[in-house]
């Protein structure tokens, strides 16, 4: 059982005293990991809290400066959502009301001017914010099938609730049949179950048999020339903009949203970041004595079939 709370209360008039019973939360806050925003992209001063990110200037592999920049610039994000976007939902819901008040007035005075004006503006700020509402709602729940404007606020609340809902887990039953309810001990449970199947790190890690692994599925030399292929700038930016924004964010809290909304910023060390693999496959081609030909997918297979292939199976 939770931990509660009571409050008796003054009996008044009756002969019976009413008691106010509230259940404790046992849960412990904890620190709430990053994660971006899509209703971000939309304020004014999004693009220059991007640029100074990007224009710092860091030390190391292009790998390296990407993560590092994008890690420092949660710090700005994080002050922009607690000065513009904390209250989002709050906002919305005012100017709702707002905009109701100054309709029922306008409605009573149709012929005032002022009223008019007073109704466009409220009505103008209301759909702006109901817009950012929606777009934070949405990005919540994951429903991707719902176009943003038809006021979808009350559906998008019902399904982050079932997520929530489905994803926490409240109680544990451990394998001597006891049931664990503590937040803590469910996630040590988590933990220990998983270092147990995956196993823990040793001194000195141990060779995979050559053999073996020759007997299980590998991949085909049409596999392998696919994933040698060489890329272009176009094939990142298409890669990167075929990502639904309300796809779940990766373990930064970067989601797709924050690249499409600062692409005109951020496409060149990203892309430089992306290309820097193909620089490494070549070195690898290259240590192997392999020249890629470009667009010959036929003359690489029958090249490496010819020279390696028959090498790499007598071994």
């Amino acid at each position: 059982m939770p931990s509660s709370r009571t409050n008796f209360l003054l009996e008044g008039i009756s002969d019976h005293c009413p008691a106010k019973v509230t259940l404790e939360d046992d849960s412990h806050r904890r620190l709430k990991a990053f994660q971006y925003c899509n209703a971000w992209g939309q304020h004014p001063q999004f693009q220059n809290v991007v640029k100074e990110g990007s224009d710092m200037l860091i030390m190391g592999c292009k790998m390296f400066q990407v993560v590092r920049k994008m890690k420092l610039l949660k710090g700005a994000l994080k002050q922009l959502n607690t000065q513009h976007f904390r209250n989002i939902l709050t906002e919305a819901g005012e100017d709702r009301k707002a905009l109701k008040i100054a309709q029922l007035y306008l409605q009573a005075h149709p012929s005032s001017t002022e009223a008019q004006q007073i109704e466009k503006e409220i009505y103008m700020k209301f759909r702006q914010s109901s817009y950012l509402a929606e777009m934070y709602l949405q990005q919540q729940s994951k429903v991707t099938w719902l176009r943003l404007g038809d006021d979808n606020t009350r559906y998008f609340h019902v399904v982050i609730k079932y997520r929530r809902l489905k994803q926490t887990t409240t109680q544990l039953k451990i394998d001597q049949g006891n049931w664990q309810t503590d937040p803590d001990t469910i996630a040590n449970i988590f933990v220990f179950y998983y270092k147990d199947l995956l196993g823990r790190k040793e001194p000195h890690r141990r060779k995979a048999n050559k053999y073996l692994m020759q007997n299980g599925n590998v991949l085909t030399i049409e596999h392998q020339i696919k994933i040698l292929a060489p890329f272009s700038e176009k094939d990142v930016k298409t890669a990167m903009f075929s990502i639904d924004i309300n796809k779940s964010p990766g373990p930064d809290g970067y989601g797709d949203g924050f690249f499409k909304s600062s692409w005109n910023i951020v496409e060149k060390d990203i892309t430089e970041d992306c290309l820097w693999f193909k620089l490494a496959r070549d070195e690898v081609l290259q240590w192997f004595g392999i020249t890629l030909p470009s667009g010959e997918t036929k003359q690489v297979m029958e090249m490496i079939m010819r020279r390696h292939w028959k090498k790499f199976k007598k071994k």
